[in-house]
């Protein structure tokens, strides 16, 4: 469903077509990172056509800076196309805010700025809630102290509560 220079480009990107480039051959010419961005934002819009479309990015201060470059670049041709049509397509992007450097953190406050982008900062839990989870994982009656310990030490993120529970 792609336009032929478009698939050709992905093609040669996954190794598939003639020539195959790895992300960064790609990404040292100006003019081949242009072409794939395009032919990423084509994709993902014609996918979403035919159904609804998520892409879920977790842990994004993690990301290389070629990936960051392209999630960047993907706002712009979904924002231009929802103006004439509806699209059905959600990017949920997961970060840790403490301590953004470079390229991660002008991407976030570029991509804040856009009207099409919405941040849910989420806080970690309260004490009495990181009380709650360990009684969840079977710690029927945990002591005040450890449960304010936890809280403290997990900034009540419960992922991490949880991982020190199981020591």
């Amino acid at each position: 469903a792609l336009e032929p220079r478009d698939a050709e480009t992905i093609e040669r990107l996954l190794g598939r077509g003639e020539g195959g480039q790895s992300l960064s051959e790609v990404f040292a010419s100006d003019d081949r990172r242009v072409l794939l961005f395009g032919a990423v934002s084509d994709l993902l819009l014609k996918m979403a056509e035919t159904r609804p479309l998520v892409l879920i990015i977790d842990d994004l201060h993690w990301m290389d800076d070629p990936s960051m470059e392209l999630l960047a670049h993907l706002t712009f041709p979904i924002a231009e196309a929802a103006v004439r049509r509806p699209v059905r397509m959600l990017i949920l992007v997961t970060y840790r805010p403490d301590g953004l450097t470079g390229r991660v953190a002008h991407a976030i406050d570029r991509l804040e700025r856009e009207d099409v982008c919405e941040l849910l900062p989420l806080a970690g839990l309260s004490e009495p809630e990181v009380g709650q989870l360990v009684r969840g994982l079977g710690f029927i009656r945990p002591s005040h102290q450890l449960v304010l310990t936890l809280a403290t030490a997990t900034r009540g993120n419960p992922l991490f509560v949880q991982e020190t529970m199981s020591y």
